[in-house]
């Protein structure tokens, strides 16, 4: 079965009227199925979005080989410094982030992904406990930028196919 999806990082609305801000579209995961929209989905929600450039890739690495997980490739540190940055940098409260095991692999797209779990504050000011994540890496001049998929929205699965 091949899965698609759309990467949300590069999702930007360039006009709306919908109600709902852009952020709050991109970042839903789909309800039937948990896992992150597709681009149909997305236009079915805001039709009068003028989305603008979706990126839709074809994972075929989970069809060759059902249920392993994405390589993992080694870094130097400076790099993960980079990609912790910009998970955190997605959060609520950067600065709360503290992360747990991580380590990076290789997504289907060619680019590097971190696997790992983190805890950051939530709107109330405290801890909300440790949560999974996979977030791929989009180089953006000398940092990168990411849409973290939590395990508490997407399913362990989508996790677990990616990170193992």
């Amino acid at each position: 079965m091949k899965l698609k999806f759309a990467t949300l990082a590069l999702l930007a609305m360039s006009s709306c009227a919908a109600p709902s801000a852009p952020s709050q579209v991109t970042n839903t995961p789909a309800p039937d199925t948990g896992k992150p929209m597709t681009a149909a989905q997305i236009n079915a929600i805001c039709p009068t979005c003028t989305p603008a450039p979706i990126i839709e890739q074809s994972v075929t690495s989970d069809d060759a080989h059902p249920g392993t997980p994405f390589p993992e490739v080694r870094r130097p540190a400076a790099m993960l410094t980079k990609y912790r940055q910009a998970v955190a940098n997605s959060l609520r409260d950067p600065e709360s982030a503290r992360f747990g095991s991580l380590r990076v692999v290789q997504a289907p797209s060619g680019r590097d992904a971190l696997c790992g779990s983190v805890n950051a504050k939530n709107a109330y000011g405290g801890y909300a406990g440790a949560d999974l994540f996979y977030a791929e890496m989009i180089p953006v001049g000398q940092t990168f930028a990411t849409v973290p998929f939590f395990a508490r929205q997407v399913g362990i699965e989508y996790y677990a196919e990616r990170c193992g």
